[in-house]
């Protein structure tokens, strides 16, 4: 489960189940809940990608929910899940993306599966780090599209300062059993950004480093302990082959959550 586009007032949540089913949230600003958010396709959607928006919310608030696939509930063992909403900001700077994704034959449109988008400082210009994760629901045609300038820093607080060239966007497709893929592309090339091509679940397979036939967060911790580390013990979660652990290769292995392995 992935939490993303948080801003004052709304933000999604997102997640992947076994098999498909309907998928919405229950949500409130107390652990009475009160409120209920389904699929942003429709409360009548079966499928094993879920992507659903909360709206109506208020800034700087916290808010409990729980996530409910079918008949199955999903309330943090007991607790709820939280998210805090953020501040109220001023109209964001308008820098629309987009891209395409295709299911592994390459041609048929991935109609359904999740991208996430984050924006990240590579040139040592503007904002440091990386900002708040996004997301977006691939529509037909296989294209999906956010708006990079509502990207916000990690702390919610401000919009990300990035550069038009020369700063990093590292997008991540979920497509549940369809497969995943991921590619990072410099700023001046994410408008279209280069089309990805789901891969397989054995690839994803690949990283249940833990071998419990399941990619959880286990697997993405072990990805996590190597960070920025170059020692030959970490040289199997380096995934992208840069000789750099970071977080497209976390992201590579959060892009596989929930994915099943014999």
């Amino acid at each position: 489960m992935q939490i993303t586009n948080v801003r004052d007032g709304s933000l999604s949540v997102s997640w992947i189940t076994d098999s498909p089913s309907t998928g919405h949230v229950n949500f409130g600003p107390t652990t009475a809940l009160g409120s209920t958010a389904y699929d942003d396709r429709g409360d009548a959607t079966v499928d094993d990608t879920h992507h659903v928006t909360l709206s109506g919310l208020s800034p700087e608030t916290l808010y409990y929910f729980d996530v409910i696939s079918g008949s199955t509930v999903d309330d943090n063992g007991g607790s709820h899940y939280t998210v805090t909403t953020g501040p109220t900001l001023g109209l964001p700077p308008s820098d629309t993306v987009y891209g395409q994704v295709f299911l592994a034959d390459g041609v048929t449109p991935a109609e359904g599966a999740v991208v996430y988008i984050t924006l990240q400082d590579a040139d040592g210009q503007g904002s440091s780090g990386q900002a708040a994760p996004m997301s977006a629901l691939v529509k037909s045609g296989g294209w999906w599209t956010v708006n990079l300038g509502n990207s916000r820093t990690a702390s919610l607080t401000s919009y990300f300062s990035y550069s038009s060239s020369g700063d990093s966007v590292a997008i991540e497709a979920q497509g549940a059993a369809q497969g995943a893929a991921n590619e990072t592309v410099d700023t001046s090339a994410d408008t279209p950004a280069a089309s990805m091509t789901l891969s397989s679940t054995s690839t994803c397979c690949d990283y249940d480093f833990v071998e419990n036939g399941i990619i959880d967060v286990a697997d993405i911790m072990k990805v996590a302990s190597c960070w920025k580390r170059t020692d030959p013990e970490c040289a199997p979660y380096d995934i992208d082959g840069d000789d750099d652990i970071d977080i497209v290769d976390i992201m590579k292995v959060a892009a596989c959550w929930q994915v099943t392995c014999e």
